[in-house]
């Protein structure tokens, strides 16, 4: 039983090839007879007529032979190129303004020769003619069609005519016959044919019936399947959800790996390739290798119907599929667990952020309340202020770069205020909004979409921001704000406890760890608390800033300080002073490498801002500018403590604000001084004054 119905099989199999090669041979006479015969017999006889014309022109090639005493003598020369009748030919001569025959052997409908008549001046052969052009293709000759070619003749003389060669169309009567014998074969082919699409009907409607459950299951099946070969090819039959988990459409007979190569790493990919070769062979078993699939998670990019890219995550497994012992394909299951993906990266966001968060409530309650307090006002009025002017601008032209660059400062500042209170998640955020600024400044337009990175980054920082304030608020509440100390006067011992002398050692201490360094920090002076509040704040920000300079660019690495016979341990000392006449003076020194100049040089000149000939024309005060300068950095890479250019920018933007002068000192190899001297009583100075003139550099 098991062979009589492996045998029906395969000769219902054989039917129904019969009935494909029947309906192709079909369509074959078909094309053979409607088309390819009457393009070839168009095409010979074009060809025939302008190769018997050119040779009847060569004949006629001088002027003295076109006269009308010679040309009307030359119907038995015509009689020649007639092909036994089965043609004809004419010689024209252009008298009067048309085209006369002078010979021919045309024949009238009474059985002579049409001799001096004339080519009818609409027929598209004759407006041909008159315009100096040949004309090839049919025409109609007393009633009869004809596949015809005029060459036109014309000499210096003036003497105008042309030569015709016409092949009546039943003169192609082999043509004729082939196409007579493909009727005969069309009608034999097409019974043939019904006979067989008879005997191949049962079968047709049983393939019909198996093939429409297979499309059910490869319809509605949430998962892409399909089977490779030993060649590593697609197989012919795959899910529909195969397209829409991709992102585009995969070709039965595609190469797999040229599939995968687009969408992962180069390590990723040949180790997939190794991976899927290793199911192949049968002496490896499946459940030993199934751990090593590092298709298990890809990341890939597709483009969503508006145009927009979408980056989703792939799980690819492979199965074998073995006949006897050999394994014959491998079949592959492609699930689209985006959704999977980013439940769990969201959660490890959110521990993550948890961890952050009470890390920062244990930096909350180590901080001054006061200091805390200060910060948040001021991160939280500027934040407004960008806000702001982001809303009011975006709507006309979009950001400037100039108000992205002020934007950039006060980031800036603010980074280095919330470092030194060891907010981390707040350094972060801002630096999270500083980079996206900066991929703003390369964008031509800023407004509008553009901006939604920046809002989005700033919208998380002010739920930072909030989040801390309503521990500060709950902190006051059970008394756990801290009393601001009175102020204390120049020399009093006990300023270096002040709270932000504390702050300052702080940071020192945590942005040392971070930079693999060891630094301590010493205080002496006046008490910051004689300072008025915007004082003492621009005051915090430079001494945040100098700190961060010093240990990111001027404090060496513990081994090369010992190379160069220095403690290990860098020192950084800050001295504030009231100098008596209406201003104080705030000193920081670095006993690190100093400015080094070289290196400021090939920093302008990577960063295209001198040419390498300005560059080493300029002294060491000029070089030692540079480092004042918006986006200047001697860093190729940013990070959250430097790299970005506007930290020192910054500080310079809040001394002319203020109406104070720089000084810097430096030796390479040994110290970098700051020293910034600023009024008492604040007055604010316009902006036109921010030039250089109150900086001054000393080495």
């Amino acid at each position: 039983m098991k062979r009589f119905s492996l045998h029906s099989t395969a000769t219902r199999l054989l039917l129904a090839s019969c009935v494909v090669a029947v309906l192709v041979v079909t369509t074959i006479v078909l094309f053979v007879k409607l088309a390819l015969i009457p393009q070839l017999t168009e095409q010979a006889l074009k060809n025939q007529t302008y190769a018997l014309a050119y040779s009847l022109k060569n004949a006629f090639s001088s002027p003295e032979q076109w006269t009308e005493a010679n040309l009307s003598q030359q119907n038995g020369l015509l009689d020649g190129y007639s092909n036994e009748g089965k043609g004809t030919a004419t010689l024209f001569l252009f008298k009067n303004g048309e085209y006369t025959r002078m010979s021919t052997t045309l024949l009238k409908e009474d059985g002579t020769r049409a001799v001096g008549t004339i080519l009818k001046p609409e027929s598209p052969a004759a407006q041909a003619l008159k315009a100096g052009k040949t004309y090839v293709g049919p025409i109609e000759l007393f009633g009869r069609p004809h596949m015809a070619t005029y060459l036109p003749v014309q000499f210096a003389n003036g003497v105008k005519g042309s030569v015709y060669i016409g092949v009546d169309y039943q003169s192609a009567d082999p043509m004729v016959a082939l196409s007579r014998q493909m009727d005969w074969m069309v009608l034999g082919v097409g019974g043939t044919c019904v006979l067989l699409l008879v005997l191949g009907f049962g079968f047709a409607m049983r393939v019909e019936q198996n093939s429409r459950e297979i499309e059910d299951i490869m319809r509605t099946m949430q998962e892409g399947l399909f089977l490779l070969d030993g060649e590593l090819r697609v197989g012919r039959q795959t899910t529909q959800a195969l397209s829409e988990i991709l992102g585009f459409a995969v070709q039965p007979g595609a190469y797999f790996l040229d599939l995968l190569k687009p969408f992962v790493s180069p390590k990723t990919f040949a180790t997939a390739k190794d991976y899927i070769e290793l199911l192949l062979r049968h002496d490896v078993k499946e459940k030993l290798v199934t751990s090593l699939n590092p298709l298990d998670c890809i990341e890939i990019s597709t483009m969503r119907p508006n145009g927009e890219m979408e980056v989703r995550y792939l799980n690819v497994r492979f199965n074998r599929v073995v006949k006897g012992s050999e394994v014959t394909h491998l079949l592959v299951t492609a699930k689209d667990i985006t959704r999977q993906v980013r439940l769990e990266r969201a959660l490890q966001d959110s521990e993550r952020r948890v961890q952050g968060q009470m890390a920062m409530l244990i930096k909350i309650l180590q901080a001054d309340a006061s200091l805390l307090q200060d910060f948040i006002n001021r991160a939280l009025q500027q934040l407004e202020g960008m806000n702001e002017s982001m809303r009011t601008t975006q709507a006309r032209v979009g950001l400037s770069n100039q108000q992205i660059v002020d934007m950039l400062k006060g980031l800036h500042r603010l980074k280095g205020d919330a470092a030194s209170l060891q907010l981390d998640e707040v350094v972060k955020d801002i630096h999270e909004i500083e980079s996206a600024f900066q991929c703003l400044q390369e964008q031509p337009e800023r407004k509008g979409e553009s901006l939604l990175p920046v809002t989005v980054r700033m919208k998380q920082l002010f739920v930072d921001l909030g989040s801390i304030r309503e521990i500060c608020a709950q902190l006051s509440q059970y008394g756990a704000a801290v009393a601001v100390e009175p102020s204390r006067h120049e020399g009093d011992p006990r300023s270096g406890l002040h709270p932000l002398v504390r702050q300052w050692r702080a940071f020192t201490q945590q942005l040392a760890q971070k930079q693999h360094k060891f630094a301590d920090l010493s205080y002496r002076g006046m008490s910051p608390d004689a300072l008025a509040a915007p004082l003492r704040e621009a005051v915090n920000s430079m001494v945040n800033q100098f700190i961060r300079n010093a240990l990111v660019h001027g404090v060496e690495m513990p081994a090369e300080r010992r190379v160069r016979g220095k403690d290990e341990t860098a020192h950084l000392s800050v001295y504030l002073s009231d100098l008596g006449d209406g201003t104080v003076e705030l000193s920081f020194r670095d006993d690190g490498r100093g400015i080094l100049l070289d290196e400021l040089r090939q920093a302008a000149i990577r960063a295209g801002r001198l040419a390498a000939e300005e560059a080493a024309a300029l002294d060491s005060r000029q070089l030692t500018m540079l480092i004042f300068e918006s986006g200047f950095s001697t860093r190729k890479k940013a990070d959250e403590d430097a790299g970005r250019g506007v930290g020192l920018d910054a500080v310079k933007d809040m001394i002319v604000r203020l109406g104070g002068r720089i000084r810097v000192g430096t030796t390479a190899g040994e110290y970098c001084h700051f020293r910034v001297r600023l009024p008492l009583q604040l007055v604010a100075s316009p902006a036109e004054h921010t030039d250089l003139s109150r900086m001054e550099a000393s080495k």
